[in-house]
């Protein structure tokens, strides 16, 4: 690293997070960890730490303190976060977002006044926020922080996606990110499609790096197990994406349900947040979701067929898939940056994918034109065709240049522009 003397980072994350955001931020770390001259306080709820010490396994540079553990006030912040984790899944109209919001709020002052008690018992050099991106605390002012302060966004979700509700609940979520930006030293972003979305918010005053994703932790690819690909082979395509409206898995099923007409040596794999939803009856209270499921329900003994649904994995199951794989699909309308894209690239597998801007810029910088494919319509018959067409015309596993940009340099980067505060 760029530094002589040790640099203490401590890094933050609010929320308990899955998906594409937990294994970029356990890479970062990871490989932060890696020198003697980092050191790492971790600050977070219960359910985050354990999932982070599980991922990132012991290490002498790394310290981790609990948000719920305020001294004096513990039976009272268990109870409310508890409150706040069942509300957030809960929540699906604007009343219930009210008292959500109210929650929200309360939690994240609670969050900061254990964060400055933590900076004066580490004396961190400086705060790396991570926990931006799917959501914000309503109405919560920029805390007193004497330290320099940075934060990771991940994407503009809120602004740009159809996910989220558009009014006075976006409003309030855009007033409230643009005062954080106003108060951040730096703004660190995956993509350059993000950093011009943040250049153009309105009072957003923060230095915008942009230090962009790896899609793996290895330095080597190992393309051995998909080498000999033969046209009469079984196909399997995978989809590692979270299940949300803008991740279209109802035009995917509909896709499936072409193809079926004509083929039967196909496999769909779906792995993600919430695809535990389409094999194990729960309550489901979001409305994408549920209708979902509820199509996948009407049409399962077709489906069923051509799915194999794993859930929500560990980093293990889905590098292993990715290897195993034929074609990664990538079908999203928005993203601030596409991990499992990249995450082809590195194992030099074929991708189908949505033709978004910022698909378009990975595409370009990692040098992969010949490995994707860009939907010319994001519809179902569009994508049950270009499934077809790889299924007729199969490609091995090719060996990737994108093995030049590891997680290592990553961690360098995000160090070195640290270090500069």
């Amino acid at each position: 690293m760029v530094n002589a003397k040790t640099q203490d980072i401590m890094i933050t994350s609010l929320r308990p997070i899955r998906g594409g955001v937990e294994r970029t931020l356990v890479l970062l770390i990871k490989n932060l960890l890696k020198t003697e001259k980092i050191n790492v306080v971790l600050v977070s709820s219960s359910d985050t730490l354990r999932l982070f010490k599980k991922l990132l396994g012991h290490s002498s540079n790394l310290k981790c303190e609990n948000i719920e553990t305020v001294k004096g006030f513990n039976p009272y912040i268990c109870l409310l976060i508890g409150a706040y984790k069942l509300l957030s899944k809960l929540a699906t109209s604007i009343k219930e977002r009210r008292l959500e919001k109210i929650l929200d709020t309360l939690v994240f002052w609670i969050f900061y006044l254990k964060l400055n008690e933590l900076i004066k018992k580490h004396k961190p050099d400086s705060i790396l926020d991570a926990w931006i991106g799917a959501a914000w605390p309503i109405y919560a002012k920029f805390p007193e922080i004497k330290i320099p302060y940075s934060l990771i966004v991940h994407d503009l979700r809120w602004f740009y996606s159809h996910d989220f509700p558009v009014g006075r609940y976006t409003h309030h979520i855009h007033k409230t990110v643009i005062s954080w930006f106003g108060h951040a030293k730096n703004v660190f972003v995956p993509s350059e499609k993000v950093a011009k979305e943040v250049a153009h918010l309105r009072g957003a005053r923060a230095r915008v790096i942009t230090i962009r994703w790896s899609g793996a932790e290895e330095t080597t690819a190992d393309h051995s197990i998909r080498k000999g690909l033969q046209k009469d082979k079984y196909i399997n395509f995978y989809y590692p994406a979270n299940v949300s409206k803008n991740k279209n898995h109802i035009l995917l099923f509909k896709s499936i349900l072409i193809l079926a007409n004509k083929y039967s040596r196909f496999k769909v794999i779906l792995s993600g947040d919430n695809t535990e939803y389409f094999i194990r009856k729960k309550f489901v209270t979001n409305r994408y979701i549920k209708s979902s499921v509820k199509f996948y329900r009407e049409h399962k003994k077709i489906l069923d067929k051509h799915l194999e649904i794993l859930g929500y994995c560990d980093d293990q199951k889905i590098n292993r898939t990715y290897k195993e794989c034929d074609c990664v699909l990538a079908l999203s309308n928005y993203e601030g940056f596409g991990l499992p894209l990249v995450e082809a690239f590195y194992n030099g597998i074929s991708v189908i994918s949505s033709d978004i801007e910022v698909f378009r810029e990975q595409v370009n910088f990692f040098r992969c034109e010949d490995l994707v494919v860009f939907l010319p319509r994001l519809d179902a018959d569009t994508l049950a065709s270009c499934m077809e067409n790889f299924i007729l015309n199969p490609i091995a596993h090719k060996d990737s240049a994108a093995f030049a940009w590891t997680w290592n340099d990553i961690a360098e980067r995000y160090a070195s522009e640290l270090a500069k505060n």
